[in-house]
């Protein structure tokens, strides 16, 4: 998994499968450890994420609840369509704010920008 930082913002960008492995408790550890540490907001860059199951949605789940409950931003950029579908079919596209690129996710947890995709959503 690489992490980089944009302004204030971490970018966790996982690789391959969310699934029950070594990727998946990385990403548990590195959401648990930036919300200890008082990050106010992260971006979970899929654009080298090709699958997730049920254990990754639940990561995913955990890590939006920690940041969303501390007041903070959780946001998902570069989600495939096959993400996408599963997003859609659990109805997680209500709960997660999912931007086409990690500047447009970064641009709205900094309050200026364009309004996240949810395509089960009507338009405001």
């Amino acid at each position: 998994m690489r992490i980089t930082t944009i302004g204030d913002i971490p970018v966790l960008t996982p690789q391959g499968k969310l699934d029950s492995g070594e990727d998946v408790d990385r990403l548990e550890v590195e959401l648990r450890q930036l919300a200890n540490e008082g990050a106010r907001a992260v971006i979970i860059d899929c654009s080298h994420v090709r699958s997730v199951n049920s254990v990754g949605l639940g990561v995913l789940i955990s890590g939006h609840s920690n940041f969303v409950r501390r007041g903070g931003g959780f946001a998902l950029a570069c989600v495939n369509k096959v993400i996408e579908n599963i997003f859609t079919t659990t109805k997680l596209s209500l709960v997660f704010e999912v931007y086409p690129t990690v500047e447009l996710a970064v641009a709205a947890l900094t309050k200026s920008a364009p309004q996240p995709t949810h395509p089960e959503r009507s338009p405001k």
